[in-house]
């Protein structure tokens, strides 16, 4: 039987639902590796939106003035992870798979699981209405992490979970709702850009963050996750936001990345070998 053509959201021309055979979800996924036994995927026609109840998350230190989707002393603590964390419990509707579509000509499509109809639009805000990442780096994106991104309640297994940030898995990136809904107001997405500058540390002969292990150990990260390239990714996050055209998301950049940060990531092959992109016509220029 022929699948039904590919729905697309409304006022989002690069969101599209396919129908395909759904993969496992980010729980199933970490489950299956304690287990040895592989998730079974389920077809479904990913245009229709299912009520979840899902969390999401926020640092401690933010919750007494930042509202989350209930308001702001609406947060639940609970103790995760070895630490203190604050959750708020919503039911919303949940896409299983989207698809954004990132340029016009040879477009890249990126695999989008478990999103609301508000987190697609952060990333497809992220990747086509600001064009923040080079398509080269969407490009080795889907080369690294084959299944896409997972927007998750948590990252980690269960008995580590964190509700905020992102992480890199072996195939996939998971973004927590948290991460998503602390830079709502910007209209993008930050974690998406530092998890991208993960990837970009893998060996790549044209594109990679190839900074020294004495450049790395002078950028200083702000990411709970430890590693020596944490900064290294904050720097390169916040060097994508300076080139942005949208003065909120440049000041953002501009105020949190620092000059030797930019100097550092912009001599990596990651930036030095985009003399042009199919986003702009000159990439460089715009990280001057």
């Amino acid at each position: 039987m022929k699948p039904p053509p590919p729905t697309v959201l409304a006022g989002t021309d690069m969101i599209r639902f396919p129908c395909y055979e759904h993969p496992s979800s980010s729980d199933e996924y970490i489950n299956s590796l304690t287990s040895g036994t592989p998730p079974i995927p389920r077809l479904v026609c990913d245009g229709d939106a299912e009520m979840t109840t899902v969390q999401v998350g926020i640092s401690p230190h933010a919750r007494r003035r930042n509202p989350g989707p209930l308001g702001t002393g609406e947060w639940s603590s609970i103790r995760a992870g070895g630490r203190q964390q604050y959750i708020q419990g919503i039911e919303v509707e949940v896409y299983p798979l989207a698809m954004i579509d990132v340029g016009v000509e040879n477009p890249i499509t990126l695999s989008i699981h478990n999103a609301t109809h508000a987190e697609l639009q952060l990333l497809n805000n992220t990747f086509c209405t600001h064009k923040l990442v080079p398509m080269a780096h969407l490009r080795r994106l889907n080369q690294v992490r084959r299944n896409g991104i997972y927007v998750a309640d948590y990252r980690g297994p269960s008995g580590q979970r964190r509700y905020t940030g992102g992480v890199n898995l072996s195939d996939r990136i998971v973004l927590t709702r948290g991460s998503l809904w602390a830079y709502r107001n910007l209209g993008i997405n930050l974690t998406i850009l530092h998890e991208i500058g993960h990837v970009l540390t893998h060996h790549h002969q044209q594109y990679m963050l190839n900074v020294s292990r004495e450049n790395a150990r002078t950028l200083a990260g702000t990411s709970e996750n430890e590693g020596s390239l944490e900064g290294v990714c904050d720097q390169y996050m916040y060097l994508l936001c300076y080139a942005a055209d949208n003065s909120a998301i440049n000041s953002t950049g501009t105020r949190n990345g620092t000059p030797n940060g930019r100097r550092i990531i912009r001599a990596t092959r990651a930036i030095q070998n985009l003399s042009s992109d199919g986003l702009y016509s000159d990439w460089q220029s715009r990280l001057e």
